[in-house]
Parts: C-alpha cells; structure tokens; sequence
C-alpha cells in the first residue's frame, strides 16, 4: 500500500506501519523529484501552486519521517520496473 505522504508524520500511524507492514522509503533527491514534478501534467493536487521553495520545505519535514522506514531504496536512475524488482526483493 502506498500511503499518502503526510501519513508517517503521524507518528502513532508510523507505529502502526512498522507494527503491521514491511515499510519501505523510495528516496529520491529533490532536484531530480522537481524535475519530475515540473513535467508532469496532472500534478497531484496537495503539489499545485507551490513553489520549488515550499515544496522542498515540504521534502526536507517529511524526510525525517521517511527514514524512520524499515527499508530505503535510492530510486535514483531508476525505471519503475527496477524499482519494483528491488522491491519484490525486500519483501
């Protein structure tokens, strides 16, 4: 299941995650995720109108939560199949 991205601020569904799931991190470094963001179309809404400023804010608040996860996978480079193999391979 992927969650929302402000779901693990929540630290008691963060426990409930690491309780109850495999939780993994897909790390991306933010100028390569701005770089995405500025492409795509049909940007997802909490990401619309924000500035590279706020969203960054946003990456660098949420990081810390992140990396609380039992697993963390560089997706840098990376094609969704790939991310998904090393993923398969975790779990």
């Amino acid at each position: 299941m992927a969650t929302g991205g402000g779901t693990l601020e929540n630290p008691d569904l963060m426990a409930l995650a690491r309780e109850k799931a495999v939780t993994i991190f897909l790390y991306l470094r933010i100028d390569s995720m701005l770089k995405r963001i500025h492409r795509i179309a049909n940007i997802r809404p909490l990401l619309r109108g924000k500035t590279d400023a706020e969203i960054v804010e946003m990456y660098d608040r949420r990081t810390r939560f992140y990396e609380l996860c039992m697993h963390h996978i560089d997706t840098e480079g990376l094609t969704p199949e790939q991310v998904a193999d090393r993923i398969m391979a975790l779990v």
